[in-house]
């Protein structure tokens, strides 16, 4: 057999090309056949089937974004993730080993991070030191506020979306507001949401302190305050409306963490809770005898209320001294000196 010479490089050292492809057949520069594109499904029709590495290697999936393969477009990435765990079987093992360690991270960063309120002698939250969350005396769980569920909210990454106002009444004499609000995640999923109100004929405005704000006049004759010009509620609408939106954001919180176990939100909020149109206005014994409940200092209130339920007497009395009781409590913690 005659010995084939090799053929000589071409003047200037250039490098010959590659021998032509069969048909049919795309050979890459370095003579590595490409790999095959993963068939459409059937049912979709698209010009070329990609996958997630070829669309991305051809610059068309845009930042924060991921490929759909069905789909064959961009999607958010959130929604990826989303989709690529719902495609996976339940696991209640897991599930159950997950639950048990965030329950954990939960109580040891509610233990570390927030701050319970001060107390005076009678166990009540001392004025501007309500701090994260409180404890009423004879009330089982916490209440938590505002600055309590914003923490806890940016503990999970949990943020306010869209607050709506539902309602609102804008009156001389009444004013109130409805406001619902959703939680969303880091992806923009909601997770969860609450509605609450607020009203002017709630006790935390009905005080002399608190009709003095918004513009009412009291003088105290024999003992008694009396009323030379009443207020103008429609003044109160921006506290009005700002309370309820702290209440449902509140809710909001507590619903999407799932730590309603340890903290409620306001108490008014509870639909089981007697409102102040359910009870009686005005004292109905001894010697503040039909004066509005509203005028009486809180101490002779929780006397009331005490006595009456020591005896088992006047229950609806008693309910109705610890409604306003808890209502300026509460109000504590937005910030409103208690009237009394």
């Amino acid at each position: 057999m005659t010995r084939k010479e090799p053929t000589p490089p071409p003047a200037g050292g250039v490098k010959p090309p590659p021998p032509p492809a069969p048909p049919g057949e795309y050979v890459r520069e370095d003579r590595v056949p490409a790999p095959k594109p993963t068939p459409p499904p059937s049912g979709v029709a698209v010009a070329e089937w990609l996958t997630a590495a070829e669309a991305q290697a051809q610059f068309l999936v845009p930042i924060g974004m991921a490929w759909d393969e069905e789909q064959q477009k961009p999607i958010p990435r959130g929604e990826a993730i989303e989709l690529a765990k719902l495609d996976k079987p339940l696991d209640l093992e897991q599930n159950l080993q997950q639950y048990a360690v965030m329950r954990k991270q939960v109580l040891k960063f509610i233990g570390e991070q927030l701050v319970e309120a001060e107390y005076d002698s009678k166990g009540y939250p001392l004025p501007g030191k309500v701090n994260d969350y409180y404890q009423l005396p004879n009330y089982d769980k916490k209440q938590l506020a505002k600055v309590g569920a914003e923490k806890i909210s940016s503990f999970f990454r949990f943020f306010a979306g869209p607050i709506t106002l539902v309602s609102q009444a804008r009156e001389k004499d009444y004013c109130d507001a409805t406001v619902s609000i959703v939680l969303l995640d880091h992806f923009g999923r909601t997770v969860g949401s609450a509605i609450s109100s607020c009203s002017t004929a709630e006790s935390g405005f009905q005080g002399i302190g608190s009709k003095r704000k918004y513009g009412g006049y009291y003088v105290k004759e024999n003992g008694r305050w009396v009323e030379r010009t009443a207020p103008d509620f429609r003044a109160a609408l921006n506290d009005v409306t700002a309370r309820a939106r702290k209440r449902a954001l509140v809710q909001a919180v507590i619903v999407a963490t799932c730590t309603d176990e340890i903290f409620e939100a306001a108490k008014e909020d509870e639909p089981e809770r007697k409102t102040s149109t359910d009870l009686p206005t005005k004292m109905t014994i001894g010697k503040l005898k039909d004066t509005k409940l509203t005028q009486i200092d809180t101490d002779t209130l929780m006397k009331c209320a005490k006595w009456c339920r020591e005896n088992n007497k006047h229950e609806k009395l008693a309910e109705a001294c610890e409604l306003i009781v808890d209502e300026r409590r509460e109000n504590l913690e937005n910030g409103d000196p208690e009237p009394y």
